[in-house]
């Protein structure tokens, strides 16, 4: 009868289990006893949940007696809420197993919620939900693999939230998703490998805020999401080694951020993005191989690291992030180190990259090729003012034309000055002065030479204060 409630039937123990197998009639039949607890017989319509020890007895008896109880229970609820799981599979020489491979689940609720995994490996391999919430809601899950390969997930939502992974690998790879929204917010995963490669997402939206992922990779690798893709205020990233969103597509926004710099590039490569990705609080760090002694001579430990930079470099141009185009620029020439063919092609290009590096941070400083430029007039400086003649040595011309005049340092200073700035109207005027006092007028091979090293670095030091500058100011 419309309007009738519906009459709540809570399967906790065993014995209810056993009464209700037998059927509504011989329920009601024994929901009369004194001995059944007082419950209320079936009158209409009502709502099925098995939970408790009934859940657990039904569980421990594998898939195939479970799978048939819900053939005739479809639109049951399942409560597993603060269970704990200890391995029901104990496998020679390997971990033991706490398995749930090929379970189907009714078309009702199901609630892990706050449950306890032991140690060992969690198998829901192919399992099959119904299209109500499925929630493993602050579950805690033990030392060991948790596969999840291949399972279906109705259109309900699903929800793992403040879940906690222990040391092991998280599989969701090729897992099916309906049209509910996929929460893992707050959710620990440890040292493992994280994978929900070609993951199926349905409608709905994708929240991983504040997760906290290990040393482990994390792939997100070709996945379509059509909803909204949170991944903001992601921690522990320090020392992850690979995070990828390698060939998915984002129908809608795309959100990423972390605390403190992660340990690798992430990776956007062959992203179909509909919204522009904020770069400005991604920071990467990038991996060295092992035997690399110098950072700044060493080599990434992936070649594909040059390649992630790139896309990230691109997304900042694109979003007019110079600082971060810069920044991400840098870390693209440094990744690259070391993989060009041939010794000398590796060499030179270390050796460029180096006095690139050391002389202007990858044009991002200005006052790295100010501080040089300074040295570099100051020591050419003295070393003119060591290579400079007595005035015994100076032709009779030249004694005349400049009296009584003693050279000082100072006197060096500006003549290095002026040989570095010789674009500078009064340099050359200057410079000739400088060079009657030091030299008589005629200067020496080593002082030619001296002098066009000089001119070609001041050349160099300027030319990347120039870049530095532009790079600065750039609109």
């Amino acid at each position: 009868m419309a309007g009738t409630a519906r009459t709540a039937i809570n399967l906790d123990t065993v014995e209810k289990l056993e009464e209700w197998d037998k059927g509504i009639h011989s329920w009601n039949d024994w929901a009369l006893l004194p001995k059944s607890g007082a419950i209320e017989p079936i009158e209409g319509e009502f709502e099925l949940t098995l939970s408790g020890d009934a859940a657990m007895h039904l569980w421990r008896k594998g898939p195939g007696v479970w799978n048939a109880w819900v053939g005739r229970n479809p639109r049951a609820n399942v409560d597993f809420s603060m269970q704990h799981f200890e391995p029901n599979v104990v496998r020679p020489g390997g971990k033991p197993l706490i398995n749930f491979p090929v379970y189907r689940f009714p078309k009702g609720n199901v609630d892990f919620s706050s449950a306890k995994f032991g140690d060992g490996d969690v198998n829901f391999d192919s399992v099959t939900f119904g299209d109500g919430r499925v929630s493993f809601w602050g579950t805690t899950f033990g030392d060991g693999d948790v596969v999840f390969i291949n399972a279906t997930f109705g259109d309900g939502d699903v929800n793992f939230n403040n879940a906690t992974f222990g040391d092991g690998n998280v599989n969701f790879s090729n897992a099916t998703f309906g049209d509910g929204d996929v929460n893992f917010w707050g959710t620990t995963f440890d040292d493992g490998h994280v994978d929900f490669s070609y993951a199926k997402l349905g409608k709905g939206d994708v929240d991983f805020r504040v997760a906290s992922f290990g040393r482990g990779p994390v792939w997100f690798r070709n996945l379509a999401f059509d909803g909204t893709a949170r991944f903001t205020g992601l921690r522990q990233l320090e020392d992850c080694t690979q995070f990828s969103f390698e060939g998915c597509s984002f129908a809608k926004l795309f959100t990423f951020s972390h605390d403190g710099a992660m340990g690798c590039p992430l990776d956007l490569r062959r992203t179909s993005l509909s919204h522009d990705v904020v770069v400005n609080d991604i920071h990467c760090n990038f991996e060295l191989e092992p035997k690399s002694k110098w950072a700044r001579v060493a080599k990434a430990a992936n070649k594909e690291d040059s390649q992630r930079f790139r896309k990230l470099k691109e997304l900042a141009v694109a979003n007019r992030n110079h600082a971060k185009a810069l920044e991400f620029h840098a870390q693209e020439i440094q990744t690259s180190r070391g993989y060009a063919k041939g010794w000398w092609g590796n060499a030179g290009r270390n050796l460029a990259q180096f006095l690139y590096w050391i002389a202007s941070k990858y044009g991002q400083s200005v006052r790295r090729p100010l501080g040089w430029l300074a040295i570099l007039g100051f020591v050419s400086g003295q070393m003119f003012w060591i290579l400079r003649k007595p005035p015994s040595q100076f032709s009779e011309t030249v004694r005349e034309r400049i009296g009584e005049a003693t050279p000082e340092f100072s006197t060096a200073l500006t003549y290095s000055l002026s040989n570095m700035f010789a674009f500078i109207p009064t340099g050359g005027k200057a410079r000739a002065q400088a060079e009657d006092l030091l030299f008589g007028g005629a200067v020496t091979d080593g002082v030619i030479f001296l002098n066009a090293v000089q001119s070609v670095l001041a050349v160099m030091l300027l030319f990347l204060l120039g870049l530095a500058l532009r790079n600065m100011f750039r609109i």
